[in-house]
């Protein structure tokens, strides 16, 4: 595979994740207009971002991460906001995915779900993630591929059960769908590894850039749209599960291959969260690891319905502070930008708001 084709599915299996299997019903919550207007617009506001973070890369020598480049041009109160935002992200996502990988493991046993699988989900990732187990860690692409292929099978395999009226339900709350399909949009943090790829094809940055972000809008788009077509009412904060009296056996399917996928995931982030307490707040490797693992925890006891919260949450207000840092990096480095950046900034915060209320 090519540095130009490798960079791609970097920042595409990056994007593609957890966060996709909340989308069908994040959409029959919002309806089928605001639904599809919102995922084109967030499609596009997160292809500008990731964009913007590009252009603060290539005028900046050495390899950092966003706290890095915030330190240095925006100054070390800014860099702890940036490591705040990171952790709370990090957070996020964990509690998120011990939430939604309960539900697979039940799911993928043909079992309902309790806080008993939610429990061994966070368990057996704490014990691969102590004693540094990496093997699944280094099957990750495989089972990018896997999912991604699964995100195309499962709407098309059901293209004989979509009713149409499904989409024209009463929908109440048109915002609702903001929080998440951001979450699962996100990929920014992987942008500094794609121009790595790319160091000595630079030029082709941005277009990867904007091929890498684009790509997941069509495959959210066909899986979100395509699972609530055929679900209806009976659409499941998780997606599979009310696949299952359509298809039993495509929903166990799916459901193992997110679980492995969510494992891998959490284990990769843990290591991430460790990294950051230990180098950069210079707390004991114990201490890290502890913290890394720690809130997570709460994901036992929480409910299916505390996935889409979760999220959402985390989509909007740590993506809307990492989002004004880097319009901020960019309008001090390329200043003909400060118009567009500043109104992207603006539409991070202003769609924060409106998941607090």
């Amino acid at each position: 595979m090519n540095s130009f084709f490798k960079a791609i599915f970097l920042l595409v299996g990056t994007t593609i994740g957890g966060g996709i299997f909340a989308l069908p019903y994040v959409f029959s919550r919002s309806g089928f207009l605001p639904s599809l207007l919102g995922l084109l617009f967030l499609g596009l506001l997160m292809t500008s971002l990731n964009w913007f973070y590009s252009q603060v890369i290539l005028a900046t020598k050495g390899d950092h991460q966003l706290p890095g480049y915030v330190r240095r041009y925006l100054g070390s109160r800014f860099a702890w906001l940036a490591t705040l935002t990171m952790i709370l992200s990090l957070n996020g996502a964990l509690l998120a995915y011990v939430i939604l990988g309960g539900e697979f493991l039940a799911l993928s046993l043909g079992r309902l779900a309790n806080n008993f699988y939610h429990f061994w989900f966070y368990f057996l990732g704490v014990w691969f993630f102590a004693r540094g187990f990496k093997t699944l860690v280094k099957i990750e692409s495989w089972l990018t591929l896997a999912l991604l292929l699964l995100m195309v099978l499962i709407p098309t395999s059901l293209v004989g059960v979509i009713q149409l009226e499904n989409y024209s339900l009463v929908a109440k709350e048109p915002w609702f769908f903001w929080g998440a399909t951001l979450f699962a949009l996100t990929g920014f943090s992987i942008i500094p590894e794609v121009e790595e790829v790319l160091r000595r094809e630079r030029k082709k940055l941005t277009r990867v850039i904007i091929l890498g972000s684009l790509f997941p809008i069509l495959v959210y788009g066909l899986f979100g749209f395509g699972v609530w077509g055929a679900t209806g009412l009976m659409t499941t904060a998780d997606a599979l599960s009310g696949l299952v009296a359509f298809s039993p056996m495509l929903a166990r399917l799916g459901a193992l291959v997110g679980l492995l996928a969510l494992m891998t995931s959490f284990i990769g982030l843990t290591d991430v969260a460790k990294e950051i307490y230990f180098r950069d707040l210079n707390l004991s490797e114990r201490k890290a690891k502890i913290l890394a693992v720690l809130p997570a925890f709460l994901g036992v006891f929480l409910p299916m319905e505390g996935f889409i919260k979760v999220i959402s949450l985390t989509g909007a207000l740590s993506l809307a502070i990492s989002a004004s840092l880097i319009c901020l990096m960019v309008i001090k480095l390329r200043p003909r930008l400060r118009w567009l950046a500043g109104l992207v900034a603006l539409v991070f915060i202003l769609g924060a708001l409106t998941q607090l209320g």
